[in-house]
């Protein structure tokens, strides 16, 4: 039987491939880049999340107004759809059991009384290798190129823009692929 973090990532990959397939077929050739916004539930870092959503070539025009610049309203999640894209989703949080199992049978475990910052970072961080491994599998399995007629690359972020989260993007997308994106979050 496959252990609780096993098990946890292939429920997120199904529960992500259904959030995909959910995108109405008409304007998914308008897609040009998915997001995956990483944070954790109430701050608590047992409650890891992704809100899956993505951002069109029409709202991202739309937006160019309102922005310092093209590149801003592009790849600035505070310009996109956010939660208001259609097939929009939430994994991961409180009421994911999946989740909870994975962290109650992790080295990092951790109550309400005994908050250990360190547990819980180490926690976070194993979740966002399995989202990424999670995002290198859609791309290679075609999940990807399939639903959207190409590869289009998959932001992985938190609302600030630094190394960190700009490395999660960079080894979650095939080589190359996520550069536009890149180049602008590491101007800012």
């Amino acid at each position: 039987m496959p252990n609780p973090q096993t098990r946890y990532a292939a429920d997120f990959a199904a529960r992500l491939r259904q959030a995909i397939a959910a995108i109405p077929a008409a304007q998914r050739g308008d897609i040009y880049a998915l997001s995956l916004w990483f944070y954790c539930e109430e701050d608590d870092e047992r409650y890891p999340c992704i809100l899956f959503s993505y951002n069109t070539e029409t709202h991202y025009r739309r937006q160019i107004a309102r922005a310092s610049g093209a590149s801003e309203a592009r790849w600035n999640f505070a310009f996109w759809l956010q939660d208001e894209a259609p097939a929009s989703v939430t994994l991961g949080g409180e009421n994911d059991a999946a989740l909870a199992q994975w962290f109650a049978a992790s080295p990092y475990h951790f109550s309400d009384a005994d908050h250990e910052a360190a547990l819980g970072a180490a926690f976070c961080a194993e979740f966002i290798e399995t989202v990424i491994n999670t995002m290198r599998q859609l791309f290679a399995d075609g999940t990807i190129a399939g639903a959207f007629g190409r590869d289009i690359p998959a932001i992985i972020h938190e609302l600030e823009y630094y190394a960190a989260p700009n490395s999660w993007t960079k080894h979650a997308n095939p080589k190359g692929l996520a550069n536009e994106f890149l180049a602008w979050a590491n101007s800012v």
